[in-house]
């Protein structure tokens, strides 16, 4: 607990040291970029195409789509319901071209046990022990706070807010190819996830927001990871299944 405290002041730290003319700067050339890639999409396309990762959002909603159309009446359990998933998202093409190179294992129904009581003190210790550049830990760490404040905005706006963020992270040279493969891994995800939050009208955005938390955990070791435990917080919330 003293680590991720520690952590904690750590990235606060490094937010409070970042200028306001980086900021703006970041901002200026983003929104310019968002204009030109949103010009080209539909109303109900959420895709980033400048995004190398952002298929890893569509496997997410794809998988979870799958699934909603079996009988999973029988899926009372955080393990069934996690080997279904498993299942289901070893035949994404796309996620296990994504996933090349990493194992195939999912995150366990103990680790899930945990991440559902305490998303946040999860992620901040698993990116404390990774091997992500400091600035690129406090960019993460930033973001999914600014989603927590975006609760009343419509999905348009917080798409945007998130179209801006992956571009400033794409034109960031500071950060390295890992950096940019999570970062921009968890994002893609936050772009489908609360876009399903948003079309249901799901009043707890905090859980909804802490279940991403817990996803992006996921990523830190594997694009398959951080779907698949994407996918089942989201079903274990709906079936409203708090234990095994």
């Amino acid at each position: 607990m003293k680590t991720i405290s520690l952590w904690v002041v750590i990235l606060s730290s490094l937010l409070i040291s970042c200028t306001n003319d980086e900021v703006s700067t970041t901002n200026e050339n983003a929104s310019e970029e968002v204009d030109q890639i949103s010009t080209g999409l539909s109303p109900t396309d959420v895709a980033n195409p400048v995004n190398p990762y952002d298929k890893l959002g569509v496997a997410y909603e794809d998988i979870l789509t799958i699934y909603e159309t079996l009988d999973t009446n029988s899926d009372t359990t955080i393990l069934r319901i996690s080997e279904r998933v498993s299942k289901i998202a070893l035949q994404n093409k796309d996620l296990m071209s994504l996933n090349m190179g990493n194992n195939t294992s999912v995150v366990s129904p103990q680790e899930i046990e945990v991440l559902l009581k305490n998303p946040m003190s999860c992620l901040q210790e698993t990116l404390a022990k990774s091997s992500m550049t400091i600035e690129a830990k406090r960019c993460l760490f930033d973001f999914i706070n600014s989603l927590l404040l975006q609760e009343k905005e419509e999905y348009d706006i917080i798409y945007q807010h998130i179209l801006r963020f992956e571009i400033s992270v794409m034109n960031n040279s500071t950060f390295t190819i890992s950096d940019k493969k999570i970062i921009l891994s968890s994002s893609s995800l936050a772009k489908y996830i609360l876009r399903i939050i948003k079309k249901r009208k799901d009043p707890d955005w905090k859980t909804s927001i802490g279940n991403f938390e817990g996803a992006v955990k996921g990523v830190i070791y594997s694009p398959l990871q951080g779907v698949t435990t994407a996918v089942v917080l989201d079903i274990i919330k709906q079936k409203n299944i708090l234990s095994r």
